[in-house]
């Protein structure tokens, strides 16, 4: 498999999405798109204690529990 160092801080979850992935990072508030290739992208910014991920593929959309908030952020892909 592909070996790549992701920008900003430690992984926290990572979920499949197409081909590639979302990664959630805490340091950086934000959800990352990262492809086998190891190129990455800022997906959603501004996301306070990302915690673990949940996809829902029904209706396109990953869930982001937000961990010191109490709350989950409902995002499109």
């Amino acid at each position: 498999g592909a070996s790549f160092k992701l920008p900003k801080g430690t992984l926290d979850c990572i979920v499949k999405v197409g081909p590639g992935g979302l990664v959630s990072r805490w340091e950086a508030s934000a959800i990352y798109r990262v492809d086998f290739a190891g190129r990455d992208s800022e997906a959603i910014s501004d996301v306070r204690t990302p915690a673990d991920l949940g996809l829902d593929d029904k209706r396109q959309r990953v869930l982001v529990p937000l961990f010191e908030e109490d709350a989950v952020l409902i995002h499109p892909l």
